[in-house]
């Protein structure tokens, strides 16, 4: 099972604008929310990649500056692949905030 934790700092953003952002995100990048809490900040997702099940959690940690953390995992995939799609979304996330 490969897992990938990341962090992306949106310095001069409030936490409700990224958050707002990664509820968004998740639907553009193919991701249905399994869960959420508005809030904490946190959404839970399940989507596919490579036809293989993947768990994104997106979560706006407490604190100055603000920042996005990212979860992926999934049980047939490498890092490598968790990766370049953790850079899809935070690129798209760049996108909306």
């Amino acid at each position: 099972m490969a897992k990938i934790d990341l962090k992306h700092p949106f310095p001069g953003k409030s936490a409700g604008d990224c958050y707002k952002a990664m509820l968004l995100v998740v639907d553009q990048a193919g991701y249905k929310i399994f869960k959420k809490r508005d809030i904490a900040w946190l959404v839970i997702c399940d989507g596919k990649l490579s036809g293989n099940n993947v768990n994104l959690t997106l979560a706006i940690p407490f604190g100055s500056p603000t920042s996005v953390s990212l979860s992926l995992s999934c049980d047939d995939l490498n890092e490598d692949s968790l990766n370049i799609e953790a850079e899809r979304i935070f690129s798209l996330l760049d996108k909306l905030i």
